[in-house]
């Protein structure tokens, strides 16, 4: 097989994508293409799927008509040595829609074995389905024995790709549980209680809102329940523990739960119930404020084989918009066939002032960013069906829709004037006279008391009459209030106003070889990125380390990307000089 360098992957082989966020593991998958998120699967078997679609991994739609879209192309693993009777096995698990859109007749989802260590773009295909007559609300299981000797060398890789739609975020499978060993049977199992699904919100019914506003009625925008799902993927039964932490802005626990479930039935799914709310109080300042809620699930008394499905970190913020939808969309929203409306109230328990509205705009099939529509404030509309009560506050001729190529990217749109409220209910939304697919985007996961639920503030005009909508689900529109906050857009610095320093982070030495320091004010660094000048992720550092150690690159101008633990982030030019 020649003299193989390079970087190889082992058995035993497994990823859950548990610890994975947007991108796969680049220690485990050379390709970042598939988009890792907790959002569109149902029931899988553990946290976060690999979601594969017409997007590439920057967000942008790959073209047009139908063709291969996105690859999950392993590291190479060394094979040589082993037989056929070595019982080698691959597993995973796959569920076409979800909560996305289903995959049209002709679409499939393949697997690819590279069966040359000599020619290494030469892959076949060993399996492949399509959607039909596969499940879309559970996951199915599919084993694949190694039984041709001549995959056994020192050069193996897999891939999984779909072909499909090139047109945008359409036609989605999700991929779960990667298992890859020698001497395993059909259908085995493995030790690991997994949590499945991240707990809603701890408000009730935004995710997010401005914290004062919180403060008006505490009992009112607290959820009491909470509902985390969790799944046994062992081979037996197991009593496990389970609870969650509250950490205030300032890192201090403020609430803890912690229960014990004495028989958890082997490979099944169950629902545990937090019959709690938190009490999200205190006096903090900043633009931003940020709860942290750590959600644990695990056998009692002991340790699984996966730790990072046993644990999820969710943020609960609270800033100067108030949101119903978690920030994902899963689909798109929008009016056909007719000229019409579409109108999302708000309520809020004390007078304030509206700085401007963000819209998430769901590339699909068609691009109509060059279409116009009317953003609208309502005080008031009227559902009754004949269209009377219609109050309008303020109406902005002539907007387009705005893609960003990034995954979940919000377009700001700025009031020229700021408008004051009453305390009440408002309305947000917009109109259009042409006839098209406005398609905003769709969040699937808006619920009520923990059940997939339509949105009652939401409502639609179709010609002259207002109706409520009957789908679930709640659109990407949210009211900016209080203040005005400098978007996060693209990969432009931020400058925090209302703090008087900007956040200061310095990198060098700058020209790099092979390591840079950067040096932060005042701030924990959570994360760094290493991007090249078309966006594209290079490398991801989670933790706060401070050091990053640059992989073999050539020459020219990067892009560093520092987060901190408070939310901040900013972007540095890195010149690399390769030895």
């Amino acid at each position: 097989g020649g003299i193989q360098v390079g970087k190889k992957v082992y058995l035993p082989f497994i990823d859950d994508f548990s610890a994975s966020s947007v991108f796969p593991d680049a220690g485990k998958w050379i390709t970042n293409s598939t988009y890792i998120n907790r959002q569109f699967p149902i029931n899988p078997p553990s946290l976060n799927v690999a979601t594969f679609d017409g997007l590439n991994g920057r967000g942008q739609p790959y073209g047009v008509g139908n063709g291969y879209c996105d690859t999950l192309m392993s590291w190479p693993f060394n094979l040589q040595g082993l037989k056929i009777s070595d019982s080698v096995y691959l597993s995973f698990y796959i569920q076409p829609k979800g909560l996305g859109e289903r995959p049209n007749f002709g679409d499939s989802l393949l697997l690819q074995i590279r069966n040359n260590p000599c020619l290494p773009n030469q892959f076949i295909t060993i399996w492949n389905r399509s959607s039909f007559n596969l499940p879309t609300d559970r996951f199915t299981r599919i084993d694949i024995l190694l039984n041709d000797s001549s995959w056994f060398h020192d050069d193996v890789q897999i891939a999984f790709r779909n072909f499909g739609s090139r047109s945008g975020n359409v036609n989605h499978w999700h991929i779960d549980y990667v298992q890859f060993d020698k001497g395993r049977t059909r259908k085995d199992t493995y030790r690991d209680i997994a949590i499945t699904s991240v707990p809603s919100s701890l408000l009730q019914p935004y995710a997010s809102m401005p914290h004062n506003h919180y403060l008006t009625d505490t009992f009112k925008y607290t959820r009491k329940q909470q509902w985390i799902n969790v799944k046994n993927n062992d081979g037996i039964s197991n009593p496990i523990d389970y609870s969650r932490q509250i950490r205030d802005p300032n890192a201090s626990t403020i609430g803890t739960y912690d229960r014990v479930l004495g028989n958890f039935v082997t490979q099944t799914d169950t629902t545990l119930v937090i019959d709690q709310g938190a009490n999200l109080t205190g006096s903090f300042t900043g633009d931003t404020i940020t709860f942290t809620t750590r959600y644990r699930a695990n056998i009692l008394g002991s340790s699984d084989n996966v730790f990072s499905n046993d644990q999820t970190e969710v943020k609960t913020h609270f800033s100067n918009y108030f949101a119903y939808d978690d920030g994902t969309a899963e689909n798109g929203y929008g009016i056909v066939n007719e000229p019409g409306a579409v109108a999302l109230a708000f309520e809020m328990g004390m007078p304030d002032t509206l700085f401007g509205i963000s819209m998430f705009f769901n590339r699909s099939f068609d691009d109509v960013s060059s279409r116009t529509f009317d953003l609208m404030v309502w005080q008031d509309i009227n559902t009754n069906g004949n269209g009377t009560g219609q109050t309008v506050l303020k109406r902005i001729p002539f907007q387009s829709p705005q893609y960003f190529y990034q995954y979940n990217g919000f377009y700001y749109f700025k009031l020229d004037a700021p408008l004051f409220l009453p305390a009440g209910k408002f309305y947000i939304g917009w109109q259009q006279d042409q006839v098209y697919m406005l398609n905003v985007g769709w969040d699937e996961n808006f619920d009520v008391d923990g059940k997939p639920a339509k949105n009652t503030n939401l409502a639609y005009r179709i010609v002259d009459f207002w109706y409520n909508t009957a789908e679930n689900g709640t659109p990407m529109i949210r009211p900016i209030v209080g203040k005005w906050l400098n978007p996060p857009v693209g990969v432009k610095e931020i400058q925090l106003e209302g703090s008087q320093t900007e956040w200061n982070v310095v990198l060098y030495p700058n020209p790099a070889h092979d390591v840079v320091n950067i040096h932060t004010s005042n701030e924990t660094i959570s994360d760094i990125q290493l991007l090249d000048l078309s966006g594209k992720l290079l490398l991801k550092q989670e933790g706060s380390a401070q050091t990053l150690y640059l992989p073999a690159l050539q020459s020219g101008i990067y892009l560093v990307k520092i987060k901190s633990n408070q939310g901040y982030e900013t972007v540095k030019k890195l010149i690399i000089k390769s030895h």
